[in-house]
C-alpha cells in the first residue's frame, strides 16, 4: 500500500500511524502530538505548492542542447577578474 508507483493509491500518513510497526515503542502521547502537528495551518514563509511544481517540472528540462553543449565543451572558461 506504501511502496506503489501511483500516488493515489499509497496510504496517507493518517494510515501510516496506525499502522502497528509504527506504533512500536512509540512514546507515550506521540501519536496526539503526531496529529495536532498535522492539523496545524503551514508557515506562510513555506513554498507554496505551485511554486514547487514549477521549480520540479524545470528541473526535469534538458540543461542545454546538444549544440549548446559542444559550444561550452569547446569555450575556455572565463576569468572574472
Amino acid at each position: 500500500m506504501m511502496l506503489t508507483c501511483e500516488p493515489a493509491q499509497r496510504a496517507t500518513l493518517q494510515q501510516v500511524q496506525q499502522t502497528p510497526w509504527f506504533q512500536k515503542n512509540l512514546p507515550p502521547g506521540a501519536l496526539a502530538l503526531n496529529a495536532k502537528l498535522v492539523d496545524q495551518p503551514l508557515h506562510p514563509d513555506l513554498q507554496a505548492e505551485q511554486e514547487i511544481m514549477g521549480i520540479l517540472t524545470e528541473c526535469q528540462q534538458p540543461a542545454l542542447q546538444q549544440c549548446e553543449l559542444q559550444s561550452a565543451m569547446h569555450t575556455p572558461p572565463s576569468i572574472v577578474g
